[in-house]
């Protein structure tokens, strides 16, 4: 078996309202997503804590990191945009953002 496409899930672990930092449910994000991605035949994954960067503010993230097969994608994606929406309101980003073997893809909620 060959797993080669990557998708990194950045993760914050705060959002920035009115000039400070709060915490969001983003183990309860990582959960969320986690079971969609195992219903979808993906049964592994690693997470990783990082520092993220976003309009001079540095700030807590995870990077959760999934590799997956050609036909497997669309349905991740889906996951990771069906996730963003349904935790939008106690996420509270500006923006979302994964990547997909090397290329950063922003998604925004109105």
């Amino acid at each position: 078996m060959k797993l080669n496409h990557k998708f990194s899930f950045h993760v914050p672990n705060v959002a920035y309202v009115d000039g400070a930092f709060i915490s969001v449910p983003y183990d309860k994000f990582e959960k969320i997503l986690g079971s969609k991605l195992l219903s979808i035949g993906i049964d592994g994954w690693h997470i990783i804590p990082a520092t993220g960067y976003y309009k001079g503010r540095s700030y807590p993230q995870d990077i959760l990191t999934i590799f997956c097969s050609y036909e497997q994608q669309t349905e991740v994606i889906k996951a990771f945009r069906t996730t963003v929406t349904e935790m939008h309101e106690v996420m509270m980003q500006e923006s979302y953002a994964y990547e997909h073997d090397g290329v950063l893809s922003i998604m925004e909620i109105e």
